[in-house]
């Protein structure tokens, strides 16, 4: 009793009352040794029971401030992994109107690529027919030119026809020198 009386209050009760049991324990042990040594083994096992809930309660407090600290930690990593989380989805959503903006583009672009080759189409095509024309065109002069070449030819001809009958009948010259003054007056209004 002297080696617990050490403490407080509650202690010196609490070994007061260890100290009975002690003395009741030996009393115990001269009548009932089996009963005895059976609450001397119950008494340790209860002490080595608290050591373990002790040792326990030490290890769930490490493990619940460790636990604190992961939290803590996860939850820094949390606040970076959701801002990164939302500048890529604020740098996915520009990325997907770029590509939005890019794909009216490129459909713009191929709608006035079709439209510059249907307009080289028809120019192509009024140039077929506009140079069909001008061939047409160029024939039927080259024809008329011909045409109007031959009646030159024959005129001259006649002329020629005309001098020489005027050659062969001196009777005729006088009217056929008036016929010539006309021919060279016409032909000098040409």
């Amino acid at each position: 009793m002297d080696e617990d009386s050490s403490g407080t209050s509650y202690e010196v009760e609490s070994s007061a009352k260890k100290a009975m049991a002690a003395d009741k324990l030996a009393e115990l042990a001269l009548i009932d040794p089996k009963r005895a040594k059976r609450i001397l083994a119950n008494r340790q096992s209860a002490a080595r029971s608290k050591e373990r809930k002790t040792r326990y309660t030490g290890e769930l407090e490490k493990k619940v401030q460790t636990l604190q600290n992961e939290a803590t930690t996860l939850s820094a990593q949390i606040t970076v992994l959701q801002r990164d989380s939302n500048g890529l989805t604020s740098e996915n959503k520009e990325l997907k109107l770029k590509l939005q903006a890019m794909e009216q583009q490129a459909h713009l672009r191929d709608g006035t690529i079709l439209a510059n080759r249907q307009s080289a189409a028809r120019s192509k095509e009024r140039k077929t027919r506009y140079t069909g024309e001008l061939e047409k065109k160029v024939l039927t002069l080259q024809n008329e030119a011909t045409a109007l070449s031959a009646q030159i030819t024959v005129s001259d001809q006649e002329v020629v026809e005309k001098k020489a009958t005027n050659i062969c009948c001196p009777s005729l010259c006088f009217s056929s020198d008036e016929d010539e003054d006309d021919d060279d007056d016409e032909e000098s209004s040409k």
